[in-house]
């Protein structure tokens, strides 16, 4: 990713920070499925779990609900550690494409099992899945939702912009060399809005402004929104859990 790409979410996502639980449903389904799968193959405990884009730690809440964990390591690119006073996790804040760091974490913490949610997207993701390969201990846990091809097509076709979101087929390509993959659930999802200006408003809510900073929301783009696409935005995602070869 880009260094300017991650100050632009550092700052979107700080500025919504108040906003993003009420606004990002899809987020928190995507939660609920990946515990699902972990409840379904009986993935249940685990010495130590790193989880990568934590924000300010809904869902690790939920994992520790769930997971006996005895060491927990909560990454962001964002500093939310105000909000992990108090509970048995340790925060960090930092890149989560920093290779040194993610190695240390998993030699020094003998991490076994890996979760991130709605993160992985905004990463150069071969290249993440390849650098994770080399220190993921054999039998490890890789669970992970992330948003997938065709998700806010909406959004691409009328504003231009968007991240290259990876299909179902490019996730089997990538990991099915070094990881076994136990578990892949789809989810589609659409939301439709009142009006163009609140769909937009939602993706600002929830931090998904941040792909551009110089582009401006004009009469036309709200117009077309709402005459093309009925004011509805397409949710696209995966959730999926693999062990280590």
């Amino acid at each position: 990713m880009r260094d300017f790409l991650k100050e632009n979410l550092k700052t979107a996502f700080w500025s919504a920070k108040e906003s993003y639980e009420d606004n990002t449903p899809i987020q928190a389904c995507l939660q609920d499925i990946l515990l699902e799968l972990l409840k379904k193959h009986k993935i249940d405990k685990t010495s130590s779990l790193l989880e990568l884009g934590c924000g300010r730690g809904i869902f690790s809440k939920k994992l520790q609900e769930y997971i006996e964990v005895e060491n927990f390591v909560a990454l962001d690119l964002v500093d939310f550690s105000e909000d992990f006073k108090g509970l048995r996790i340790e925060f960090i804040c930092e890149d989560i494409e920093n290779q040194d760091l993610i190695k240390n974490i998993y030699q020094t913490k003998n991490i076994q099992m890996l979760i991130s949610n709605a993160t992985l997207q905004w990463v150069s993701q071969k290249t993440f899945f390849a650098n994770l390969a080399l220190v993921a201990p054999k039998d490890s846990y890789l669970c992970f939702g992330v948003f997938s091809k065709g998700n806010l097509e909406e959004i691409r076709k009328v504003c231009g912009v968007g991240l290259e979101y990876l299909s179902l087929q490019d996730y089997k390509n990538i990991l099915s060399k070094n990881w076994q993959i136990l578990e892949i659930a789809p989810f589609s999802h659409k939301l439709t809005f009142q009006s163009p200006l609140l769909a937009f408003r939602h993706l600002k809510l929830s931090g998904v402004n941040s792909l551009n900073s110089k582009f401006h929301l004009g009469k036309k783009h709200l117009l077309e929104l709402e005459n093309t696409f009925c004011n509805t935005l397409s949710y696209e995602a995966l959730c999926i859990l693999a062990q280590k070869r």
